[in-house]
């Protein structure tokens, strides 16, 4: 008796037939799903675009590498950034400085003079000029009737190292009445000694140049989902948890947050003793990260995060040493928990223009008796 095999596909026809049918809907989803996916991005990108474009209108790039300060402003240039939260233009000077006023006019000459010194925050990223808070100071302080000459030397990133090197080489030029150096928590890590003073690592272009560049997806859709999700102000500060930033922020200190604030005191130390020996009066002004504010405004409890952490070191430090510290924390959080509106802008952390302007306020509220009244 002979028994003859079957074919499989006889037997099991549905079953192959079923597996087919399931492979087929897979792919054709598939395709439908990634052509949304493209179809949304094009949307977003011609309606909404999200990535931030930067333009060189005049000059190759903002910036230089320099063998000293491991960067700086590339005389007369000129850029315009275009992004989601806001349309900027920067005019670099021919001292390499976003300053438009004129310091050796011979009005300036005998104004009361004060050299500005930071990073993005005192450079103004991403507000125009006239209402970044180092020209709105300037603005009340001679509406008070003061005869003063602000000096802007406000570079993005700078850290606390570079802008006392920077201070040695401006003192002799600008020859100020004041120095203000302006400290933010995220100045610690990147910092270092005079003697081992780094680059922070920004990238080259082929030209020589250095680009301020941001960290961002090439999908517009996917800066857009970032966006929606750090609008929130929970979101964003879970989110600014799972980055090393906390550290900064956390109780007991680490050793190696407690060897970086051993560092920036000598930093605050070593500018202070510049600027009083060149007869100049030495102050510091301390402005938060966009998580603390969020986190002191909202009340928020988060294990053993402390806002205030680096403030309260330092400010001890300072006072100590009769150092004047003018911290800015408090009104920032006070004044959202108050009001809601944003004070920074939540894709890169800068301040807005309100922002600006109370810092601005703050600031001169702080120092106005101290400087004009001793």
């Amino acid at each position: 008796m002979v028994v003859r095999q079957i074919p499989e596909a006889i037997l099991f026809p549905l079953q192959r037939g079923t597996g087919i049918q399931t492979i087929r809907s897979f792919l054709i989803s598939l395709t439908i799903g990634v052509a949304l996916l493209l179809c949304l991005e094009m949307a977003i990108r011609l309606l909404w675009p999200q990535l931030i474009v930067t333009t060189q209108v005049s000059g190759s790039s903002l910036g230089l590498r320099d063998d000293v300060l491991g960067h700086r402003y590339r005389p007369n240039a000129y850029a315009t950034d275009v992004g989601p939260e806001y349309e900027v233009e920067y005019k670099i000077n021919e001292d390499g400085m976003r300053d438009e006023s004129d310091h050796f006019s011979a009005d300036s000459a005998s104004a009361t003079r004060i050299l500005l010194l930071g990073d993005s925050f005192t450079f103004g990223q991403g507000v125009n000029y006239e209402h970044i808070w180092p020209v709105i100071l300037e603005q009340r302080l001679r509406a008070k009737g003061h005869h003063v000459d602000v000096v802007k030397a406000g570079v993005q990133g700078y850290s606390t190292w570079q802008q006392v090197l920077l201070l040695e080489q401006l003192l002799p030029k600008y020859n100020p009445d004041f120095v203000f150096l302006v400290f933010l928590p995220n100045d610690l890590f990147p910092s270092a000694p005079i003697g081992q003073a780094r680059t922070r690592g920004e990238s080259a272009q082929s030209n020589g140049g250095i680009s301020f560049a941001r960290s961002h997806s090439r999908f517009h859709s996917v800066e857009l989902f970032k966006r929606i999700l750090i609008s929130s102000d929970y979101l964003y500060t879970r989110l600014y948890l799972l980055r090393p930033w906390p550290e900064y922020f956390t109780r007991p200190e680490s050793p190696r947050l407690q060897s970086k604030i051993e560092e920036a005191k000598e930093l605050i130390l070593k500018a202070r003793s510049h600027s009083e020996s060149c007869g100049a009066t030495f102050l510091v002004l301390s402005i938060p990260q966009q998580f603390q504010v969020l986190v002191k405004a909202n009340d928020y409890e988060i294990g053993n995060i402390d806002v205030d952490l680096i403030d309260d070191r330092l400010s001890e430090f300072a006072r100590d040493r009769q150092i004047t510290w003018i911290q800015t924390l408090d009104l920032l959080a006070t004044v959202y928990r108050s009001e809601g509106e944003s004070l920074f802008f939540r894709s890169d952390g800068h301040l807005t223009e309100k922002g600006n302007l109370l810092v601005a306020d703050h600031f001169l509220k702080e120092f106005n008796q101290r400087l004009f009244q001793n």
